[in-house]
């Protein structure tokens, strides 16, 4: 074992002088025009930008995958020995001020790794942002814009975001909306962009700039952030209107998640088939659904709610207009499992025991009979 670490300890040595060195035959001496952390663009300081979104972690190597064109900036900290990735596809220039400068040529995923001498609190800078060339972003359902569930297989990923213990900062400065008619996949996804990372919160900021909604565009996004207790109402503000598989997934087994806030999706309108597939599933410590949660829904759609709020097991009452908007007959299997296994809806049951359903009254003007929803108990 001392042998072992001794040879990581020369490994990294070795690494940091050759950065060090990347470092003094790439970098302009003239960048005395750019504040202090800020990102020294062009090497002189005539182009001055600064971080757009941060990661905190504990850890001595961090991991994080790119999959987009454009030019973007990293700077893992002062104490960092570098920043390493075994793919092709692009370029790094070492700036100022520990940043990197890394021109990513493809939309294929790419695995970029931080790494420190020894394990504690690091941070993470990100800025730069991806360019309009043709499929700026990944066609692939399952690949993210950036992603820091991270790693060689899923138990690196897990273990890589599980080290996160806060982010701050926009992501949709990073990866900003093109327009469909100059891009054949104009928006970013953010497939399992921080699933099973450690931070306890998620800021307002971090989706700000999104209008326009794309399909799964947050699918898996939160998925078993097992400490995250507290989502800001404003996290999806912006978005307006609606699209299939939009929320499929997001906060999948976020079990010690707090509350829903009000408003979460207050400007979503219309509607799309799995739009809600499993969105809350298995968040066992929510008690209560705000009533105006779905409030701009106002057409059925297969499976938009299939799963949502499943695996529920303190839940003891729905809201009486939860559905009220939403007019018509219920497509294909919308409220399929939509309340399985929320054990204690005693409330809403019809008096059933095996496989109970919520009463029509329950349902408003979207149907009749026990083809709407289904509770199962445990």
């Amino acid at each position: 074992r001392e042998k072992m670490a001794l040879q990581k300890y020369f490994y990294r040595i070795i690494r940091r002088a050759i950065f060090a060195l990347v470092v003094v035959f790439s970098v302009n001496s003239a960048f005395a025009a750019c504040s202090s952390g800020q990102i020294d663009v062009n090497g002189n300081g005539t182009v001055c930008e600064n971080a757009k979104f941060t990661v905190s972690a504990y850890t001595d190597v961090f991991s994080f995958s790119l999959a987009a064109k454009g030019e973007f900036y990293v700077n893992c900290g002062d104490d960092a020995l570098g920043i390493d990735s075994i793919d092709s596809g692009y370029t790094m220039e070492a700036l100022n001020d520990g940043w990197v400068k890394i021109n990513s040529s493809t939309s294929d995923a790419k695995l970029f790794t931080c790494d420190w001498m020894s394990v504690g609190n690091q941070t993470i800078q990100f800025g730069g942002s991806a360019t309009i060339t043709t499929t700026t972003y990944s066609s692939t359902r399952s690949v993210a814009a950036i992603s820091f569930y991270a790693g060689a297989d899923d138990a690196a990923k897990a273990a890589n975001a599980a080290t996160i213990s806060s982010v701050s900062g926009n992501l949709s400065s990073m990866f900003p909306y093109i327009p469909a008619n100059s891009q054949t996949n104009s928006q970013p996804k953010f497939y399992e962009t921080f699933r099973n990372a450690g931070m306890t919160s998620v800021p307002a900021t971090l989706f700000a700039s999104y209008t326009t909604p794309s399909k799964f565009m947050f699918e898996g996004t939160f998925r078993d952030c097992t400490s995250l207790t507290t989502i800001h109402a404003g996290l999806f503000s912006g978005i307006t209107g609606s699209v299939s598989t939009l929320f499929y997934q997001t906060f999948r087994g976020c079990t010690n998640l707090e509350e829903i806030p009000t408003g979460l999706f207050a400007n979503l309108s219309g509607a799309g088939s799995y739009m809600f597939y499993q969105t809350f599933r298995g968040c066992t410590s929510l008690v209560s659904i705000p009533e105006n949660l779905f409030s701009g829904i106002t057409a059925p759609a297969q499976f938009m709610f299939n799963g949502t709020f499943q695996g529920w097991w303190n839940l003891k009452s729905i809201p009486a207009g939860l559905f009220a908007n939403v007019s018509g007959v219920p497509a294909e299997s919308m409220f399929n499992a939509t309340f399985y296994y929320c054990s204690k809806l005693a409330s809403v049951t019809n008096g059933q025991t095996s496989t109970p359903y919520v009463p029509a009254s329950f349902l408003s003007n979207i149907g009749t009979g026990d083809a709407a929803i289904q509770v199962k108990n445990m």
